[in-house]
C-alpha cells in the first residue's frame, strides 16, 4: 500500500497540493494531529494512482510501502480522552487532586490524570494499518492494493 503525509490548514481544511479530502480513495482513519499548524494527517491511496504527482509537493509526503505508512503512524502524538466524566470526577475528589494545579491544555491535563491511574480517563489507540485494511497479501480479496 502507499499514503500521504499531508499538511493542511485547519480552519479553511485546504490541503497541501490542493489533495481533495473527500476522496474516497483516500481514507484517513483518524490518523490525524488537530492541534498544529499546519495540522497533518495521513491518507492510504486505494487504487493504483500514479503517485509521482505527488513527490516534490510541498506538504505532502509519500509513504511508500506498509513500513513507512507504520511508521508515521506510530509517530503520531498518543489521544487521551474521557470516557466516563462522573467516575473521573469522583476519582479525582477522592484523590484530592486540583485540575487547576496541572499544567498545560486539555490534552496534557489528561494525559496527567491517566499516568496518575484516575478512572474513566484513557489512552485511545490509533487503528494500525493491518487494523484498518487487513494484513498484507489479504487486501488483494478485498479489492484493495498491495
Amino acid at each position: 500500500m502507499k499514503a500521504l503525509l499531508i499538511e493542511w490548514d485547519g480552519p479553511t481544511g485546504i490541503r497541501a497540493g490542493n489533495i481533495n479530502a473527500r476522496d474516497p480513495k483516500l481514507q484517513c482513519h483518524g490518523w490525524q494531529i488537530l492541534d498544529t499548524a499546519p495540522c497533518k494527517e495521513i491518507r492510504v491511496i486505494l487504487d493504483e494512482r500514479d503517485v509521482s504527482r505527488y513527490e516534490g509537493v510541498d506538504g505532502v509526503t509519500v509513504l511508500h510501502n506498509d513500513k513507512e505508512i507504520e511508521a508515521a503512524i506510530a509517530a503520531l502524538p498518543v489521544r487521551y480522552s474521557v470516557t466516563d466524566e462522573t467516575l473521573m470526577r469522583i476519582d479525582i475528589e477522592q484523590r484530592n487532586i486540583i485540575l487547576a494545579d496541572i499544567p498545560g491544555d486539555a490534552k496534557d491535563v489528561y494525559k496527567a490524570l491517566k499516568q496518575q491511574g484516575v478512572k474513566g480517563v484513557v489512552e485511545r489507540k490509533r487503528r494500525t494499518l493491518v487494523d484498518a485494511f487487513g494484513p498484507k497479501g489479504k487486501r488483494k480479496a478485498k479489492g484493495l492494493p498491495e
